[in-house]
C-alpha cells in the first residue's frame, strides 16, 4: 500500500482477554499500528499492556457502564476522528488476524467503486477442524460475493458515511453491524463484499453450551433488528420462522402426542423433512462436502431451539424493561 492511501486508514481492534489472540491480532497489524486503537474491555490479562507495548492508542471502557461491543467499537473511532486525514476505518475483533495484502484491497475497492461505503472479504476460520462448531463457524462466513446487505463484524467503512449514520447503536448487545449496514443502505449506499481474503477468525468454539449461547444471541439480534424497524415480531419473517420452528412446532407436537399418541409421533417427522429440504438446496448452492453440508442443515435445524430462546428474552426484557446483559460465549 502506498503512504498516501495507508494514511487514509484507521483500524479499530475490540477485544477482551483474548490473550495469544490479540497478541497474534496486533501484530498482524504492526505495519499500521500507528493508526491502530484498541478498545479493552475490562481484560484482567496482559492484553492492555501488550497492545501499548506494541504501539497502539488504548482506550479503556469504563465497565461502570453496561458494555456492548457496538460502544466499544465507537470509542475507537471517537480517538480516531481526532485525525481529520483519516477517510477509511478497518474494524476488527480481537480474535482474528488480518492478512497482509487486505488493507490494499479493501481501500482500492471503495476508491474505484463510490457507491459502496463499507466492503468486507473473505473470513477464513482458523481452526476449523478442531470442533463441530468451528466447523459451523467456518461454514457462516462462506457467503457469496457481490452487493449485499451485511458485512459481518470484520469490514472497512468510509469514515464519513460512518459518521452521517450516527455509527454503532451503543444500546444494542448484538447485531450492532446488520443495523449499521441497514442504516447506511437507507441513505442509498451500497455494502460490498469481496473475492479477496480478509482475515483469519479463531472462534475457539469447543463446546455445546458455547454454541448455544451465540446462537441464542442471534435469535436476541433478529428481534432487536425487528423492533427498530418497527416491525411486529410476528411479521418480521426471520423471527417468525424461529418461532415457528423452535417453539411453536415442539408445543404442537407435545399437544399431538397428548392427545393422539400413535399418530402424533409422526408430526415429529417434520424435523427431518426440514433438515433434508435444507440440505438438498444448500447441495445445489455450495461447495462443500455433503457430510459438512448435511451438519451444517442439522444444526440449522437445531439452532432454532436457543434462537427462539433469544427471541424471548427480548420479550422479557420489553415487558420488563429490565436490560439483558451482553450475551458471551468466551
Amino acid at each position: 500500500m502506498s503512504s498516501d492511501l495507508l494514511n487514509k486508514v484507521g483500524i479499530v481492534v475490540i477485544g477482551r482477554n483474548e490473550g495469544e489472540r490479540l497478541e497474534r491480532c496486533l501484530t498482524s497489524l504492526k505495519q499500521h499500528v500507528s493508526r491502530t486503537v484498541y478498545v479493552d474491555s475490562g481484560s484482567t490479562d496482559n492484553s492492555v499492556s501488550f497492545a501499548k507495548h506494541i504501539g497502539c492508542a488504548v482506550v479503556e471502557l469504563d465497565m461502570s457502564i453496561p458494555f456492548t461491543a457496538a460502544r466499544a467499537r465507537n470509542a475507537g473511532v471517537e480517538l480516531l476522528a481526532r485525525d481529520d486525514s483519516i477517510e477509511y476505518i478497518q474494524f476488527v475483533d480481537g480474535d482474528c488476524e488480518m492478512e497482509p495484502n487486505w488493507l490494499d484491497c479493501a481501500v482500492n475497492h471503495l476508491e474505484s467503486n463510490t457507491e459502496v461505503a463499507c466492503v468486507a472479504g473473505v473470513l477464513q476460520e482458523k481452526h476449523k477442524d478442531r470442533s463441530i462448531y468451528n466447523l459451523l463457524c467456518a461454514m457462516e462466513w462462506n457467503t457469496p460475493t457481490g452487493i449485499v446487505n451485511t458485512t459481518g463484524g470484520i469490514f472497512m467503512c468510509r469514515a464519513n458515511i460512518f459518521h452521517q449514520v450516527g455509527g454503532f447503536n451503543d444500546s444494542l448487545i448484538c447485531g450492532e453491524e446488520p443495523d449499521l449496514c441497514f442504516r447506511i443502505r437507507e441513505i442509498g449506499f451500497k455494502i460490498g463484499k469481496i473475492q479477496n481474503s480478509m482475515a483469519f477468525h479463531d472462534a475457539n468454539m469447543l463446546h455445546f453450551k458455547q454454541w448455544w449461547l451465540r446462537t441464542k444471541r442471534s435469535g436476541f439480534a433478529y428481534a432487536s433488528a425487528a423492533q427498530l424497524r418497527n416491525k411486529s415480531l410476528l411479521v418480521c419473517d426471520k423471527v417468525l420462522n424461529i418461532l415457528l420452528w423452535g417453539i411453536i412446532s415442539p408445543l404442537l407436537i407435545v399437544l399431538a402426542n397428548l392427545l393422539f399418541p400413535l399418530y402424533g409421533l409422526y408430526i415429529l417427522a417434520v424435523y427431518p423433512i426440514q433438515i433434508i429440504r435444507i440440505f438438498l438446496n444448500l447441495k445445489r448452492q455450495r461447495k462443500e462436502s455433503k457430510k459438512e453440508l448435511f451438519i451444517y442443515a442439522c444444526f440449522l435445524v437445531l439452532g432454532k431451539l436457543p434462537e427462539s430462546t433469544g427471541v424471548l428474552s427480548f420479550i422479557l426484557q420489553n415487558y420488563t424493561q429490565k436490560k439483558v446483559k451482553i450475551l458471551e460465549y468466551k
